[in-house]
């Protein structure tokens, strides 16, 4: 996606994956707010800019836009839209953890921070390497990805209407292998369900990762 095609760069061979230089292990948050990092040179903040708010001031979920402007820090409100001028980076994860869904640009370092909150995303690019995150990201059916104003209001009411939208899958232990290839096959076919063996993080509590899915399916 970002490189392009191995044999032609002459890379096939002679390029190894070794994982991700930052940590994305599951942290999981809540769905409280859209939540819109904004970064880069001024030229493509301004695009952002001109593209998000006035899309994000009309609606009746709550949204976080941070400008990607340093300096002086500074707080406003537009509708039901908190504008900072710049988050720390406590604020900034935090903001991520607990989104519902993230608007940006595609960059890479936010491009991580995603997966690491397992936030689905709406992308923006302006750049090649952002192009080729978004394609990833959208092949990976996560994300969706817009030109303009117009796509961004359509893009936004699809993750409104399906971000809830799994079936919570319920198993005796003695089906257990049976019930694992059923999951495969209905993910196979485009239908979103939870299941406890393949989507609860490594380290977490069961009960509270159960209730959580419970509470959010709509099945």
């Amino acid at each position: 996606y970002s490189i392009g095609n191995l044999d032609l760069v002459g890379l096939k061979g002679n390029s190894e994956y070794v994982g991700s230089f930052v940590d994305t292990m599951l942290v999981r948050g809540s769905h409280e707010h859209i939540f819109a990092p904004i970064s880069g040179p001024v030229g493509t903040r301004a695009k952002l800019i001109k593209t998000i708010i006035p899309v994000l001031q009309k609606l009746k979920t709550k949204c976080i836009i941070s400008l990607g402007t340093p300096g002086k820090r500074v707080t406003t409100k537009i509708g039901n839209c908190e504008l900072h001028t710049w988050l720390s980076p406590q604020e900034r994860q935090e903001a991520m953890r607990n989104s519902k869904f993230v608007i940006f640009s595609g960059g890479h370092a936010t491009c991580f921070e995603t997966i690491k909150y397992a936030k689905p995303t709406i992308c923006i690019p302006s750049q090649p390497e952002q192009l080729g995150n978004a394609a990833k990201l959208k092949d990976l059916n996560c994300s969706i990805t817009v030109k303009n104003r117009n796509q961004l209001e359509k893009a936004i009411k699809k993750m409104e209407n399906e971000k809830q939208r799994y079936a919570f899958i319920s198993y005796s232990t003695l089906n257990k292998e049976f019930t694992t290839r059923l999951v495969k096959s209905l993910r196979a076919g485009g239908y979103p369900v939870w299941f406890d063996l393949l989507d609860m993080p490594a380290g977490s509590r069961r009960d509270d990762e159960v209730k959580q899915a419970l509470r959010e399916c709509s099945t």
